[in-house]
């Protein structure tokens, strides 16, 4: 069975797992997510920039940062708190700056997930 099987497979909770013991991934929802390691401004900035036709480099790596001191934040994260300072920070239209925290929070938050998953099954 593929790693990619054994990931489905826990996530349906089927029984095909060759022994091995996975858990929901449910469990890991609530994991605090390693901001450190696993956002990297200059990777994230690229994409933002790959993804969104009117965002400049310079406007991307400022909504990288931002992301990344918001995703850091003890306080909590709320999407927004961070589409706010986007707008008034970098200048970005509201339906353009709502479209690219929640994406890029959810991309983040997910690629950080799966991640942690994978480390638990290897």
């Amino acid at each position: 069975m593929g790693i990619f099987d054994k990931i489905k497979s826990s996530v349906s909770g089927g029984d095909d797992n060759e022994g091995g013991s996975f858990e929901p991934a449910a469990r890991f929802e609530n994991e605090k997510l390693d901001v450190e390691k696993q956002l990297d401004v200059e990777k994230r900035t690229g994409i933002i920039v790959e993804h969104y036709d009117d965002i400049t480099t310079e406007q991307a790596e400022q909504i990288a940062k931002i992301l990344k001191k918001e995703l850091a934040d003890e306080d909590g994260f709320s999407d927004r708190k961070v589409r706010e300072k986007v707008e008034n920070e970098i200048g970005l239209p509201a339906d353009l700056a709502d479209r690219v925290v929640w994406n890029e929070r959810a991309s983040i938050q997910i690629s950080a997930r799966v991640a942690n998953y994978i480390h638990r099954l290897c």
